[in-house]
C-alpha cells in the first residue's frame, strides 16, 4: 500500500528535506525560507511538482526538532519559535539534564505532530460537507484577514508593514497585468514585460537584510554537545508519560494556533507555554531552574503547528507564511496546483511520509545530536558569507537559464542597496504580498463582481 504512494523519487525529495530542516534548525538565522531560496535552482523543471511539498514538510518540520537542540546546549533559538527552550531547556542543561531535555522536545514534537496528523485524516473525510470552504467570500476573508496580520504584526510598526506591503503589491504589478494581459507597467522597459523576478526580489529584500540583522548574533562554541548525567530509556519515557496532560494541551494549542497567519508556530509555542507556565505557577509546581512540562508543552505545540499551518495552503492554495508563499510560486511554476478536491488523497501521502520525518528528526534531535558539535565550530558570519556567495552564483545561474543574465544583475543590485537599507525591519510582509498579488486580485475582482 504505501510503496503504491510513496516512490523512490519522493524518497530521495523526503530525506534532501531532512538533511536541509536539520541544518536550517541548528544554524541561527538560516530558516525555511532562506534554505528553500538556496534550493531554487534544484525544484526548476522537476518532473513531479508534489515531490517539492514533500521536501518542504520534511524540512519545515525536522526543522523544529534541530531547532530545540541548539535552544538547549547554547541558549541560541534556531528559530523563533524555540525561544521556550533557550528559557527552560538551557536551565535544565545546565543541571546536567541535557539529555532530559532533549528527549521531551523530541518526544513532545513527535506525539503533537503525530495526533495532529490522525485528527486531519479524521476531518479530511468530510471536507466535502463544508462547501463555504469552495466560496469566493471564504476565500477572500481568508486572504484579508492574511494582509491584517501583515500590517499589525508585532514585528514592524503598522506604518512600516503598510509600506512594505504597498511596495511588494507595486513591484508584483510591474510588467504585464495579471488580470488584463495587455495593460503593462514597464516605463519602457521591455525585460519588465516578464515582471520582475521572484529570486531576486526574495534574495535581496528578504535573505539578504534577514542576514545582515544577524550578523552579529553571538554563538557561544564548545568543543561538543555533553549532556552530563547518564539516564535510562525507561526515565526518558516514564517522564514524558508522566506529563501527559501537558502534552495533550501542547497538541490542542499548536493545531489551532497555528493557522493563524504569519505567526503559526511561534504563536503556538509561545502561547502554550506561556499557559503551562501560569498553570504550573499557579498549583506552585513550576521549577524556576528548568520546567520540563513547560518546555515539553511548547515543543508539542510546535511541531502541531508545522503541520496546521500547512493546511490553508493545502486546501485552498492560500500561504500563510513568507516560505509557504515560495514553496506555492514553485510548485504552481512546475504546473502543480493545491485543490480541495484532491487535498485528502495528497494528504494521504504526506501522512505516510510525516511519520518516516517524524522518525527521523526524533533521531535527530534526541540520540544522535551530540554528533552535531561541528555546526558550533564554524563562525557564523562565515556561513553567512558562505550563504551570499550562493545567493550570487544561483542568480547568476537562473540569469544564464533564463537567457536574461543582465536584466537579474541590474534587478539584483538595486534591490541589494534597498534591501541594505531595510536591514533593519523584517521585511517578510513585502515579499508575501509580492507572491500573493495575482490571488489577491483575482479572488478580489471575483468578489466584487459577486457582490455586484
Amino acid at each position: 500500500m504505501i510503496f503504491d504512494i510513496i516512490d523512490m523519487s519522493t524518497v530521495t525529495f523526503l530525506l534532501a528535506g531532512v538533511i536541509a530542516g536539520a541544518i536550517a534548525g541548528f544554524i541561527p538565522g538560516i530558516g525555511n525560507t532562506i534554505a528553500l531560496m538556496l534550493l531554487f535552482p534544484v525544484f526548476l523543471g522537476v518532473d513531479d511538482a508534489s515531490n517539492i511539498v514533500v521536501f518542504y514538510v520534511a524540512m519545515l518540520s525536522v526543522g523544529q526538532y534541530t531547532g530545540s537542540v541548539t535552544s538547549t546546549v547554547f541558549s541560541v533559538p534556531g528559530e523563533l519559535s524555540s525561544l521556550p527552550a533557550v528559557k527552560e531547556g538551557h536551565r535544565l542543561y545546565r543541571r546536567g539534564l541535557g539529555s532530559l531535555s532533549l528527549s521531551g522536545c523530541a518526544l513532545g514534537s513527535t506525539v503533537g505532530s503525530l495526533l495532529s496528523i490522525g485528527f486531519v485524516l479524521y476531518v479530511g473525510q468530510y471536507l466535502h460537507e463544508f462547501t463555504f470552504l469552495y466560496s469566493t467570500k471564504f476565500m477572500s476573508g481568508v486572504l484579508v484577514f492574511v494582509l491584517v496580520f501583515l500590517v499589525f504584526g508585532k514585528y514592524n510598526h503598522w506604518i512600516i508593514n503598510l509600506f512594505l506591503c504597498m511596495l511588494g503589491y507595486f513591484l508584483a504589478m510591474l510588467g504585464t497585468n495579471s488580470l488584463n494581459e495587455h495593460q503593462t507597467l514597464t516605463f519602457g522597459i521591455d525585460q519588465l514585460l516578464y515582471g520582475v523576478p521572484m529570486f531576486c526580489v526574495v534574495t535581496w529584500l528578504y535573505v539578504f537584510p534577514e542576514i545582515l540583522r544577524n550578523w552579529n548574533t553571538p554563538v557561544p562554541t564548545q568543543s561538543g554537545v555533553t549532556l552530563h548525567k547518564e539516564v535510562k530509556l525507561s526515565q526518558h519515557l516514564s517522564l514524558i508519560v508522566k506529563h501527559w496532560a501537558s502534552v495533550a494541551r501542547g497538541s490542542v494549542f499548536g493545531f489551532f494556533l497555528g493557522l493563524t497567519p504569519y505567526l503559526t508556530t511561534v504563536i503556538a509555542s509561545n502561547v502554550s507555554y506561556g499557559f503551562e507556565t501560569w498553570l504550573r505557577k499557579k498549583k506552585k509546581s513550576y521549577d524556576d531552574q528548568g520546567d520540563y512540562a513547560s518546555l515539553v508543552a511548547s515543543e508539542t505545540a510546535n511541531n502541531a503547528a508545522a503541520l496546521s499551518s500547512l493546511l490553508p495552503l493545502l486546501l485552498l492554495g492560500i500561504p500563510i507564511t513568507s516560505s509557504e508563499a515560495i514553496l506555492s510560486e514553485i510548485v504552481t511554476a512546475n504546473g502543480y496546483f493545491f485543490d480541495i478536491d484532491t487535498f485528502y488523497e495528497f494528504f494521504v501521502k504526506i501522512s505516510y511520509c510525516l511519520l518516516v520525518i517524524n522518525l527521523l528528526g526524533l533521531c535527530i534531535a534526541w540520540p544522535l545530536s551530540k554528533y552535531f558539535h561541528i555546526f558550533y565550530l564554524l563562525k557564523l558570519k562565515s556561513i553567512y558569507v558562505g550563504v551570499l556567495i550562493f545567493c550570487v552564483f544561483i542568480t547568476f545561474y537562473i540569469g544564464i537559464y533564463n537567457h536574461n543574465l543582465l536584466y537579474y544583475i541590474c534587478v539584483s543590485v538595486v534591490f541589494a542597496v534597498i534591501g541594505y537599507l531595510l536591514r533593519r525591519i523584517d521585511t517578510m510582509p513585502l515579499v508575501f504580498v509580492f507572491m500573493m498579488q495575482d490571488g489577491i486580485e483575482a479572488n478580489l475582482t471575483r468578489l466584487i463582481f459577486y457582490m455586484w
